[in-house]
């Protein structure tokens, strides 16, 4: 399947719709789908999405900004179908072939309204691409954009029905707002907010984040992170009582011990079997400490990778692993 996304701008610019396409781009490639990102800014950031510069897309394209500004007073200028249609002639040899359309911002914004009635043009066509409309921003929600959309075409394709067009929005409050403007009922309007790369968020070394895929912590939720070796000082019976209690919030929460026992107390391995057995007694059953993951000491500068509720200092993610799970 062939799947083409359009936006003002790509990567490697600096933005958060930008770096949503990112993501967008490289999973579904990783995935084994065709990519083809269409932007008037950006470049190839992944050698297996291509992608199809069209200055013309561009917000910040001087003709567009020239037409922009007259826009923004209510006037549609002389100029403005001619772009249209010229956008229209450059975007269809690209998408024609694209099974799904995902459009960020494009009908929803006034940024480039050339690219929006081109992009209407193009999904009325009987052989159009089936369009998933990503809804980031919504000029006719916005206090500051106001004064700026007017009654009328071409504004009001930004707060009307589209054809072929399946809504996505970012945020619940987003999804209403999607909903009222374009006229669908709310359950047909996703939500999917923007996502985060947990595992790469940490910059964990290869040999953790394959400990951490070994026992199953990648689909677990909320973790608590206990940066100790096993040893009585430490109190580790408190973090498995409390991660009994917060399970009734958070069934999916799990408890990581990186540390493994004590080397130079014979006790700690008796230790290690209280917290088992305490851990049994508490219904938190699940993988038993496992080997340790090798390498030195992994921290973020920032104390990140700690647990929500405070940064002690950053923790050495070495040793043996602990989930409490299911």
């Amino acid at each position: 399947m062939r799947v083409a996304i359009l936006h003002y701008a790509a990567p490697p610019v600096i933005g958060g719709v930008e770096r949503v396409i990112y993501y967008h781009a490289t999973l579904l490639a990783q995935a084994g789908y065709e990519v083809h990102v269409v932007a008037g800014r950006g470049g190839q950031f992944d050698p297996r999405v291509h992608f199809h510069p069209l200055p013309a897309v561009d917000s910040r394209d001087p003709n567009i900004l020239s037409l922009k500004a007259e826009l923004d007073r209510g006037r549609v200028p002389d100029g403005f179908r001619t772009m249209r249609d010229r956008i229209l002639a450059e975007l269809q040899p690209v998408l024609e072939q694209a099974d799904v359309l995902i459009a960020h911002n494009i009908i929803s914004l006034h940024k480039n309204l050339a690219l929006t009635a081109a992009l209407r043009k193009l999904v009325e066509m009987e052989n159009g691409p089936r369009l998933i409309a990503w809804h980031h921003d919504l000029a006719w929600k916005a206090s500051r954009y106001q004064s700026e959309v007017h009654a009328g075409y071409p504004w009001n394709l930004l707060r009307q029905p589209w054809p072929n067009t399946r809504h996505v929005a970012v945020s619940e409050a987003r999804r209403r707002g999607v909903a009222e403007l374009f006229g669908v009922p709310l359950d047909e309007v996703a939500v999917v907010p923007g996502g985060v790369d947990i595992l790469a968020f940490l910059m964990l070394e290869p040999s953790i984040l394959q400990r951490i895929r070994e026992v199953g912590l990648v689909d677990t939720g909320l973790w608590l992170l206990l940066p100790a070796r096993i040893t009585r000082r430490k109190n580790i019976e408190l973090a498995v009582r409390m991660m009994a209690a917060l399970r009734q919030m958070h069934p999916d929460a799990t408890l990581i011990v990186t540390g493994p026992p004590g080397p130079h107390n014979p006790d700690n391995l008796n230790y290690l079997e209280e917290l088992r057995t305490l851990r049994d007694q508490l219904s938190l059953n699940g993988a038993l400490p496992g080997r340790g993951v090798g390498g030195g000491p992994q921290r973020r500068d920032d104390g990140s990778a700690l647990p929500p509720v405070r940064r002690p200092d950053p923790p050495q993610l070495r040793g043996g692993v602990w989930p409490a799970r299911p």
